[in-house]
């Protein structure tokens, strides 16, 4: 038998369990965030290809608030 440093089986099978992930939306749970203002991202700007949140994406031209031109753009 092969010595894996543990005194037993139930002790091996301890050390590699991980702790359950805190339930959260697939944007947090990703890593995405809006590059504005930090928030989860929710969509990519189609021009600049970054990751936006729904309140910098321009509804009208689906860019974010840095690459639109409409004349009622989100702030």
């Amino acid at each position: 038998m092969e010595y894996s440093g543990f005194t037993s089986e139930s002790e091996a099978v301890s050390a590699v369990e991980v702790p359950a992930a805190e339930p959260s939306d697939a944007a947090t749970a990703t890593g995405f965030r809006c590059y504005i203002c930090g928030e989860p991202s929710t969509e990519i700007c189609s021009r600049c290809t970054r990751d936006t949140c729904a309140n910098h994406i321009c509804e009208r031209c689906g860019v974010c608030s840095d690459c639109c031109t409409c004349d009622d753009r989100p702030r």
